[in-house]
């Protein structure tokens, strides 16, 4: 009997002591996973950090709230849905740039907008359009294409890929195509929305 308790409190400490070396395995692996993390996001530049609400443009009214530009090393692990929609990613270098413009939309129609119906491109502060038929300025408008109804805002944002950095957003414009409700409705004609 005692040599059953000697065993099950030996088993019982070894148990015990795995699990604590386990623990601090496991706060190692966790420790190294954040450093891994710090390195990636300080390679990601802050352009902009403030809202700027730009001109009502039909029944849009568009605020950038954030722009950040990074260096990215052309990877499987590295890509966005930007990436795995541009037709041009084999032809980037090993090294390019995403710029990432967050912005919140509000249809200040009285009518639902269709963003699926709707097309919108990026403009730089030197006039360079980023687009997603592109094979060197992509654009890529990261938005949900659903309905948006009156007086109601979501918070999408273009993806730029570049093969250097974009080096003018002090100023820049996002041009939206025609603006329509669904495939025969027009809301409006569209237009230039101008950041400052």
């Amino acid at each position: 009997m005692k040599k059953l308790a000697l065993g099950m409190t030996l088993l019982a400490s070894v148990t015990l002591l795995s699990a604590c070396g386990s623990s601090s395995s496991s706060s190692s692996n966790s420790s190294k996973t954040e450093t891994i993390a710090k390195k990636k996001d300080s390679n990601i530049k802050t352009i902009q950090s403030k809202s700027i609400t730009g001109n009502t443009v039909g029944v849009m009214k568009i605020t950038t709230t954030k722009i950040t530009q990074e260096k990215v090393t052309k990877s499987e692990n590295s890509k966005t849905d930007a990436e795995y929609n541009f037709d041009g990613y084999k032809t980037l270098p090993k090294h390019y740039y995403r710029t990432t413009v967050h912005y919140t939309l509000k249809n200040v129609g009285n009518k639902k907008l269709g963003l699926g119906y709707s097309d919108m491109s990026f403009v730089d502060g030197d006039g360079q359009k980023y687009t997603d038929s592109s094979d060197t300025t992509f654009g890529f408008n990261d938005c949900s294409y659903e309905d948006l109804q009156p007086n109601n805002s979501e918070s999408d944002k273009f993806i730029l890929i570049t093969t250097k950095p974009i080096s003018n957003l002090k100023s820049y414009s996002i041009n939206t195509g025609q603006q329509n409700e669904n495939d025969d409705t027009m809301l409006s004609e569209g237009g230039v929305i101008n950041f400052k």
